[in-house]
């Protein structure tokens, strides 16, 4: 990064910090009592909170697409990730069950769409995701770890 480009990173950092230590400043003057002025003073805070968590994600989107496209190679890995994590999903789905719902004594809960059956399945499979997901994750330290102790 060049030093034009930091010390603007800086001053931006610098005032969004400032900002936010008006903001706090604002919300901790108010008294413990006064709901409404506590309400009202917390309200920028959190908007300004909600704006910068937007304009993270801009960025952090921004800059993701353009190294995907400036790095050779790094579109078609992460294309093919994107495969492989949805094959998993699909996996995953296909393993979900979707019985219905029931309560402690056995009825069937009914919801107002008829679709009792496809919730049931989303959230079978969303945990079924997440099993697979761990599954992996602890697998992969796993064999670092027995490789790291194999290699030496």
């Amino acid at each position: 990064m060049n030093s034009k480009l930091y010390n603007i990173v800086k001053i931006v950092v610098a005032a969004i910090a400032l900002i936010g230590i008006a903001l706090f400043i604002m919300v901790a003057m108010k008294s413990k009592d006064d709901v409404v002025g506590i309400s009202d003073a917390t309200h920028p805070l959190i908007t300004f909170s909600i704006a910068l968590v937007i304009l993270t994600i801009i960025i952090t989107v921004l800059f993701s697409i353009r190294g995907l496209f400036t790095t050779p190679g790094a579109l078609k890995q992460a294309l093919i990730s994107l495969v492989v994590l949805g094959g998993l999903f699909v996996l995953a789905y296909a393993l979900a069950n979707d019985a219905e719902v029931t309560n402690t004594y056995g009825q069937a809960l009914k919801d107002n769409a008829g679709a009792a059956g496809i919730i049931p399945k989303r959230v079978g499979a969303m945990i079924n995701y997440t099993y697979i997901l761990g599954a992996i994750a602890l697998a992969t330290i796993a064999w670092g770890g027995l490789k790291g102790m194999f290699s030496k």
